[in-house]
């Protein structure tokens, strides 16, 4: 353990790992607002035909939400004691997250001074890796019913549809897009079932689309 030479209450190896976590506070709040927005694609678990479950239908991440609250009331909760402490005048713009941990950031050595601030890196860095794994989450593994993949081998589908059909069915047919489906009829390796005599679009059976797929390598363009 690193000895407290400057008989703070905090460490200058705690002091220095916290100043870790303040200085990444301003980007962590830009990230995590997109994902309190819902406007990120991070986590999702896929099924084929599943049933949505009520977080996915929430308008808001509110797992994301609550983590961010609770990093902003770890950061201005210490503020607040420094200041109290040190005599120090409250600061501004502190319902302003990352504003707060700037503060802090730039008042290490009144914060170290404090009484308690032994527990500053485990309050404010639980916060932060909390919003942090909001942000970037383990990643949850695709499963996918294989029973429910064999019948749905036999549906005859259009281009359009197999795409649609290919975001459920695992990260092995992520790239099996409409263009994918009508590149593979082009170069002779699917054979249409039939034509939509409404539309005169050609219509495939999904299986073989699938294998065809797996089957043959994708060409990159130089």
């Amino acid at each position: 353990m690193t000895a407290n030479v400057d008989h703070f209450y905090a460490t200058r190896a705690e002091l220095a790992k916290l100043s870790t976590y303040l200085r990444g506070v301003r980007a962590l709040m830009v990230d995590l607002a997109v994902t309190v927005a819902k406007l990120d694609r991070i986590g999702t678990q896929v099924r084929v035909r599943r049933v949505r479950k009520q977080s996915e239908l929430d308008p808001l991440n509110f797992d994301a939400l609550h983590a961010q609250d609770a990093l902003h009331n770890a950061l201005t909760t210490w503020v607040r004691l420094v200041c109290e402490q040190r005599a120090l005048p409250i600061p501004d713009g502190l319902d302003v997250t990352h504003a707060a941990a700037e503060w802090l950031d730039d008042n290490l050595m009144s914060l170290g001074m404090t009484e308690g601030a032994e527990a500053a890196l485990d309050d404010i860095g639980h916060a932060f890796d909390r919003a942090l794994s909001c942000v970037c989450p383990r990643a949850v593994p695709i499963i996918v019913d294989q029973s429910q993949v064999t019948l749905a081998r036999d549906e005859e589908l259009n281009a359009s549809g197999i795409e649609t059909a290919a975001r459920e069915l695992g990260e092995e047919y992520r790239h099996l897009t409409r263009k994918r489906v009508n590149n593979l009829h082009q170069l002779g390796h699917i054979t249409p079932v039939r034509v939509s005599v409404t539309a005169g679009i050609p219509v495939y059976r999904l299986g073989d689309v699938l294998d065809a797929h797996l089957r043959v390598a994708i060409r990159r363009q130089a």
